[in-house]
Formats: C-alpha cells, structure tokens, sequence
C-alpha cells in the first residue's frame, strides 16, 4: 500500500465516520414533531386585545389605553423607595 492510498483511505474513513456521526444526531432531532415540547418548553399565547387601562399620568390626568389603539405603547413602571 502507497503512502498516497494510505492517505485517501484514511480521508475516505474520516468522512465515512463524520457522515454516520451527523446522522446519528440528526435523525433523533427529526423524530420529534415539535422541539420546544419535547423540552417542556411552551409556546407563547396568541396576541390578543390587551385589557382595558386606565392610569394616571404625571400630570394628574387620566390616560386611558385605548387611546392609543393602532399604535405602539411602551409601559414603564418603577418605583423607590
């Protein structure tokens, strides 16, 4: 056997292994319908209609959320002590 057979034979089985090894891990993967329940992970809630909000602002005045219908609203709360 040359050196340079001895070379191909090796990548051969080199490639051979990393190929039997990815199918190994892959096909388990595949099996499962869904990933995130086979982790006990769940799935957010479907948007809905957020609830109704009243909350005063700074100024005294009452701030309703469905004021801002049709727009993006970021609430912040905080507190100190």
């Amino acid at each position: 056997m040359s050196v340079g057979t001895r070379t191909t034979s090796a990548r051969s089985l080199h490639l051979a292994l990393t190929l039997v090894v990815g199918i190994v891990l892959a096909v388990p993967s595949a099996a499962v319908a869904d990933p995130s329940a086979a982790l006990g992970v769940e799935r957010p809630a479907r948007p809905g209609p957020a609830p109704e909000l009243a909350l005063p602002s700074l100024d005294g005045k009452v701030v309703r959320l469905q004021d801002f219908r049709g727009q993006v609203v970021l609430l912040g709360f905080f507190t100190t002590t």
